[in-house]
């Protein structure tokens, strides 16, 4: 016997169906369970739209040691390459704030200082058990730019943005 989704619902109490309604609404994330019940964004119950435009450029981050030989972040820093790069932004922003223009307008040596301040930070707050016993005594910073030329070619940009050196003489 094959039912309709509308014979389905039809069977469903309408009290069982506003509780699983309610349900969506509570954020297992935050204990003890909140319930956030104003204006959010709940996929798919999105007001704004997922792709409504591409940015003409893409960029990410990545962490190498003295050799240029890249890091695994997850096991050596406890993070990922995405919130490394949304880091990298903030500091970028930070830094833009104080120069002013636009963030694709500043050169890789006009970003240096944001990109050495991240490492700093990686050393002193978010990772320092990676730099315990001079582990790590010298990182780079590099920031990676994926564009498309007209032709459709999709071109990659490798710069260095951040050095830290533990002995600055070596």
């Amino acid at each position: 016997m094959l039912c309709t989704l509308a014979d389905i619902l039809r069977r469903i109490p309408v009290k069982t169906m506003l509780v699983v309604v309610f349900l969506c609404f509570v954020d297992l994330k935050n204990p003890p369970l909140s319930i956030k019940m104003g204006f959010a964004e709940f996929y798919p119950l999105s007001c704004f739209p997922m792709f409504s435009t591409f940015s003409p450029y893409a960029n990410y981050v990545y962490i190498t040691d003295a050799k240029d030989e890249p890091l695994a972040l997850s096991p050596t820093f406890h993070m990922t390459c995405g919130a490394l790069t949304k880091s990298y932004r903030r500091f970028i922003k930070d830094l833009r704030a104080g120069i002013g223009g636009k963030i694709g307008d500043l050169s890789p040596a006009q970003k240096r200082p944001a990109g050495e301040a991240l490492l700093r930070r990686l050393r002193d707050d978010i990772a320092p058990s990676a730099f315990a016993d001079g582990a790590l005594p010298h990182l780079k910073l590099y920031e990676v730019i994926l564009s498309r030329k007209e032709s459709g070619e999709i071109v990659r940009d490798t710069y260095l943005v951040g050095e830290l050196k533990e002995n600055p003489d070596a």
